[in-house]
């Protein structure tokens, strides 16, 4: 992005109303949270109990605060003035670094950024949590080129340097052999893959109780409201193909006479429409449709609790719903020709997966849904424990959130 253009950026979200100028630096701590979208899953699942300092990176619920102390001012005008790119954000995060002296700083959004602030301050451990699966938009498709993981690549390739105390938690071995085909293997980068599992659903796990099923089907949503109002390509083709899928999941249920209940993606101000579009979608079934709303940051995993089977087009959740014990069923449909899950070492996600729908076929859905159902508790493990170890961390000996939080509680150690 242009000088400029960043400049018009900064002043445009400034005076947007939703700016709020702070004249003090951030309090000093051991922990900076790069990014307050992330505030609340980490301090909830991890940092409970723990002194951090957040930094806004966008706005959150409508609000975001940036601090300007005249030491912030001063180091991000030297930093700007050294810099041959001009990148103001970069610099803004150097002079917070500088002032707040943070041991551990931790991300999970802009993991290429990270990366530029982990070559420069070599003392300072930088952690991004994936909480999420990671996945491929094939290559020419869609921005491709604009994944996280392929942005992170062309930057580590101008570094000249390894970067080993940059640390990426993911869920399994999946994900790291996706970064690995990237050329981002520990050999060549440095960075440290930490397969340790779900953060979110192992905080849930062993907090509550799972639920007994009392809905037959649980649809996790994709189409949040923003999707839905959306023009890009892809916003367009994973709602048409929802449409294709509940038609199947619809008809299913009709023929079966199941219960139906939806987990929806919008916040809760932003409900309406995704609401309304799945009504419209499920109107015939003779079980009236349910509703799991964004009431609080494990909602979602209340409702797949609830479920005997858990259905999405590609979901975070569905994944970790297979943890759980779930039986699950993914549709990749027409996407399939957009989005691979696995990594170069599968020729198609349904080597690491048997029930992914390809297809519109009822007849082959029907088959493969009346299989997963009717599998026995005993063989379905044995089947499934597998793909669910290499998936989701098999063989760790602690739970996701409990593994990062000691990590970090070493690193802050080795320090002091």
């Amino acid at each position: 992005m242009s000088f400029l253009r960043q400049i018009s950026r900064i002043f445009r979200r400034i005076f947007s109303g939703e700016t709020s100028i702070v004249l003090t630096a951030p309090r000093l701590a051991d922990i900076v949270i790069v990014d307050a979208e992330s505030e609340s899953r980490l301090g909830e699942c991890v940092l409970f109990g723990q002194k951090y300092t957040t930094i806004f990176t966008r706005p959150v619920g409508g609000k975001m605060t940036i601090n300007l102390s005249p030491k912030i001012v001063v180091r991000s005008l030297y930093y700007l003035l050294a810099q041959s790119n001009k990148n103001i954000p970069h610099c803004y995060f150097m002079a917070i670094l500088d002032i707040v002296k943070p041991t551990v700083v931790i991300e999970n959004t802009h993991i290429a950024h990270l990366a530029r602030l982990a070559s420069v301050y070599r003392k300072i451990q930088f952690i991004v949590v994936l909480n999420g699966y990671w996945l491929n938009i094939r290559d020419g498709l869609y921005g491709s080129e604009e994944l996280y993981h392929k942005q992170l690549a062309r930057v580590v390739q101008t570094l000249g340097h390894k970067i080993d105390n940059y640390h990426i938690y993911t869920f399994g071995a999946k994900d790291i052999e996706i970064f690995e085909d990237e050329g981002l293997g520990t050999a060549y980068s440095g960075i440290r893959y930490h397969p340790v599992g779900s953060m979110m659903g192992d905080a849930y796990g062993s907090r509550h109780r799972l639920q007994k099923a009392d809905f037959d089907i649980v649809w996790v949503s994709q189409c949040s409201s923003e999707t839905l109002r959306g023009s890009m390509d892809i916003q367009r083709l994973l709602r048409d193909q929802t449409i294709v899928a509940a038609s199947l999941v619809s008809k299913y249920a009709t023929q079966n006479c199941l219960s139906l209940l939806i987990q929806l993606r919008s916040p809760l101000e932003d409900e309406e429409l995704e609401m309304d579009f799945y009504s419209n979608l499920y109107a015939e079934l003779p079980i009236p449709v349910s509703f799991s709303r964004n009431m609080e940051i494990f909602s979602a995993y209340d409702a797949v609790s609830r479920a005997s089977l858990v259905t999405s087009i590609h979901s975070t959740l569905g994944y970790e719903s297979m943890n759980f014990g779930k039986r699950v069923i993914f549709f990749h449909l027409e996407l399939s020709a957009v989005l691979k899950v696995s990594s170069s070492k599968h020729s198609d996600d349904n080597e690491i997966w048997p029930w992914i729908i390809v297809d519109s076929d009822y007849d082959s859905f029907e088959m493969k849904v009346d299989e997963l159902r009717m599998l026995d508790d005993s063989l379905y493990r044995e089947r499934t424990n597998p793909l669910v170890a290499y998936l989701m961390s098999g063989g760790r000996t602690k739970l996701a959130n409990i593994a990062l939080r000691e990590d970090i509680a070493k690193f802050i150690e080795f320090v002091h």
